[in-house]
């Protein structure tokens, strides 16, 4: 350890009062020379709480990026989609639309990329179908549209997104995971 600037010494009294030197060591004093290690020089453990904070702000920043990640092939895969540009299922849209009381019906297109339909996008909806759609029963049609509208008239996508940031920042609680699985069954 380094040597300390001063040191208080009590020298024996010479006239019967004590005096106190607050002079550097004398040479004559020996302080021991310890150097540290190269392995050991400069490292200090950080505290356990540090460690937690830093473990806890590690797998929020993953559960981020992978909801970034998500989000990124979602745009991309709309980006990349045609437009439906099918009267019948124009038609079928702003029908089922009226009927669930949307204002304003979403886009809809169809991509290669995927097998299964869904809806995206936060402020402007999209409903994006798999490119075999086009073989789809009237039926079906009808059932993937009330589903899929059902979803932007709800605002499902919203609740989704804020639950994902939930499980993120709360990530080390159970909880947080069961009522976010519950919020997409529901």
């Amino acid at each position: 350890l380094p040597a300390a600037a001063s040191v208080a010494t009590v020298t024996p009294p010479t006239t019967g009062d004590a005096i106190i030197n607050t002079s550097a060591p004398s040479q004559t004093q020996s302080t021991p020379n310890v150097t540290p290690s190269p392995a050991t020089a400069g490292i200090t453990m950080p505290s356990l709480r540090t460690m937690l904070i830093g473990l806890w702000a590690a797998v929020a920043l993953l559960l981020i990026a992978r909801l970034i990640h998500g989000t990124l092939a979602v745009q991309r895969i709309v980006r990349n989609a045609q437009p439906l540009a099918d009267d019948d299922w124009n038609d079928r849209l702003y029908d089922v639309a009226d009927r669930l009381g949307i204002a304003r019906a979403p886009r809809v297109v169809k991509s290669e990329s995927i097998h299964l339909p869904f809806a995206t996008g936060l402020l402007n909806a999209t409903i994006v179908l798999p490119a075999e759609c086009d073989a789809w029963t009237p039926g079906q049609r009808d059932a993937v549209l009330i589903h899929e509208l059902g979803h932007v008239r709800r605002r499902d996508l919203l609740g989704h997104t804020l639950g994902r940031v939930a499980c993120a920042v709360y990530w080390f609680h159970p909880l947080v995971w069961t009522a976010a699985r519950q919020l997409r069954a529901e």
